[in-house]
């Protein structure tokens, strides 16, 4: 409540709260990236929701992280959706959701995101909130793979691609090679 009491009084004639308040909410951040933040910067927004995702010059608070990750990832950023799909997919900071992780994720990996390909291959591997489909899940693995997602790449190694056969294995590639055009 002392917080609350804080940013009321600091909101100003346009409706908008002042940087001195939105710093007396989340001390430690820097003023420039609340500021930009604010003013609808995605990326500073991301930023700010890993920092308090992470416990990077805040304390961990995983309702804030969603929030701003939230605000980030509606804007399109992908790396947003994607770690927006890892809080609903564990339940930190926000009721466990399966059908919004899947969602989530599915955003972050069209868009180009290796951690929303990561969280998508284990959903498809898995049959979370969405039909089993091992090939695609293969697919969206190789291709966080190739973009440096070590988890992708030892998921695809050790649990995915032994469960297909050669063929799907070859089926897999060609939607990866077809997919590769189209990412960002």
């Amino acid at each position: 409540m002392l917080a609350l009491a804080t940013v009321v009084p600091a909101v100003g004639p346009s409706g908008c709260v002042s940087v001195p308040a939105i710093r007396s909410v989340h001390p430690g951040l820097p003023a420039e990236l609340l500021a930009r933040a604010e003013r609808g910067d995605a990326e500073a927004q991301y930023r700010i929701g890993l920092a308090y995702d992470e416990g990077v010059l805040v304390p961990r608070d995983a309702f804030l992280a969603a929030r701003w990750l939230r605000r980030a990832a509606e804007q399109g950023h992908p790396a947003a959706a994607s770690r927006l799909g890892t809080l609903y997919f564990t339940g930190r900071g926000l009721p466990r959701d399966l059908a919004l992780a899947l969602a989530w994720y599915r955003r972050g990996a069209e868009a180009g995101d290796a951690e929303g390909m990561a969280g998508l291959a284990v959903m498809l591997f898995e049959g979370l909130a969405t039909e089993r489909d091992p090939v695609r899940a293969f697919m969206w693995a190789d291709l966080a793979a190739e973009r440096g997602n070590a988890y992708a790449r030892e998921l695809r190694d050790t649990r995915i691609g032994p469960a297909l056969t050669g063929e799907q294995r070859a089926r897999a590639r060609d939607l990866a090679r077809a997919r590769r055009s189209s990412l960002p």
